[in-house]
């Protein structure tokens, strides 16, 4: 891009400056212009053109998904009139949710009394995300007071306690100096939004404060009992032994129910070898964990299949073969003592994350749950 002098507005380029002739709202269409053979150029304008509507629709599609599971959970938690997140009996999304924040979106954008356009939008945007992303860092600062011993899934090797806590306001209070239009409607649409909060929990007669959880789902007709045709249990391979507990647990439900079992025994390859690295004795301790399952099955008349598979990530494996297999109950054992430290903090996670993420019911098994 040459420099040329614009008289008073001294030396620019075109990316910073305007239409027309300039490309200051879309400087990559500056610099593939730029490219000096045309045909290059134009080819090259398409393909930014390709990957700035692919990035689009991924932004819009993953902002659509949060509206919706946001206002899912405020209907669930009394924060919204519940019908106001009612679920589409077909599609199973919030569509009047979404369809009132999709009306507000447009009204910021194409509004003329607001005269702010896509800039207003953005500016409402960016106050409301950081405004959020402090009530986040106070929440967090506020729970590592009051619970220093809760788990934490993972730590990051270099750690400022309070950066976040200090930079998220410091951005949200220059958007309340700096913000115009955008600093106005949002504030006004949060300052009038307060009222029809408190009046609808004075109406439901809850508390300002209380943190009210979701109502139980209470069945139309009679209580039906649940029925568990097919069941998953994983096994670690690194483990070795056969959890014999939660295999006898399984197979008692199996017997009750005449449903089937499958253990999934994964082997967790690290990330910086092959996947189909050569592992001495891993196929030895597949076979005595299928022929261990196999003879736990056949004192109950149950036909175990073992099956095998190699993972970077054991929760998402689990999760993956227990959608694959439509298996209605996931069973694991509770961490014992014999575990490391660092082994049970790696079980935990898979188990937090199966528990948090599963669409199946998961049953965690220790030691005493097992018949005599």
């Amino acid at each position: 891009m040459p420099v040329a002098h614009g008289g008073s507005a001294g030396a620019a380029t075109p990316l910073a400056q305007g239409p027309p002739g300039g490309y200051r709202n879309a400087p990559m269409l500056g610099i593939v212009n730029a490219v000096p053979p045309s045909v290059v150029a134009t080819g090259l304008r398409y393909l930014v053109g390709l990957v700035v509507a692919t990035v689009l629709i991924a932004v819009a599609s993953a902002a659509v998904r949060r509206c919706g599971r946001l206002a899912h959970w405020l209907g669930e938690h009394s924060q919204l009139p519940r019908s106001a997140a009612a679920l589409h009996p077909r599609h199973r999304t919030p569509y009047l949710a979404l369809a009132a924040s999709r009306a507000a979106a447009l009204a910021l954008v194409a509004g003329p009394a607001l005269g702010g356009g896509l800039d207003l939008l953005v500016g409402v945007w960016a106050y409301a995300a950081l405004m959020a992303l402090t009530l986040v860092q106070v929440a967090v600062i506020a729970l590592r007071r009051s619970d220093p011993g809760r788990y934490r899934s993972f730590a990051t090797p270099i750690a400022l306690p309070i950066a976040g806590g200090l930079l998220t306001p410091a951005g949200w209070m220059t958007l309340v100096v700096l913000g115009g239009g955008a600093r106005d409607v949002a504030s006004a649409s949060i300052v009038g939004g307060l009222p029809g909060f408190c009046a609808y929990r004075h109406h439901r007669g809850l508390p300002l404060r209380e943190v009210t959880q979701p109502e139980p789902v209470v069945p139309a007709g009679p209580g039906i009992e649940v029925e568990f045709q097919t069941m998953l249990v994983p096994v670690n391979t690194a483990d070795g032994n056969l959890p014999g507990d939660v295999v006898e647990v399984a197979l008692q439900l199996a017997a009750e129910r005449r449903a089937w079992l499958v253990v999934l025994a994964f082997t967790e390859i690290p990330l910086g070898e092959e996947m189909d690295m050569e592992i001495e004795g891993l196929d030895g301790c597949v076979e005595r964990l299928a022929a261990g399952a196999r003879a736990i099955g056949e004192r109950y008349g149950i036909r175990v299949h073992t099956t095998h598979l190699r993972t970077r990530d054991a929760a998402d494996t689990i999760l993956a073969e227990a959608a694959r297999r439509e298996s209605q109950l996931i069973l694991l054992r509770a961490a014992g003592r014999e575990r490391t430290a660092r082994r049970q903090v790696a079980y935990n996670h898979v188990v937090r994350r199966i528990l948090a993420e599963a669409t199946q019911r998961v049953m965690i098994v220790r030691s005493q749950a097992v018949k005599p």
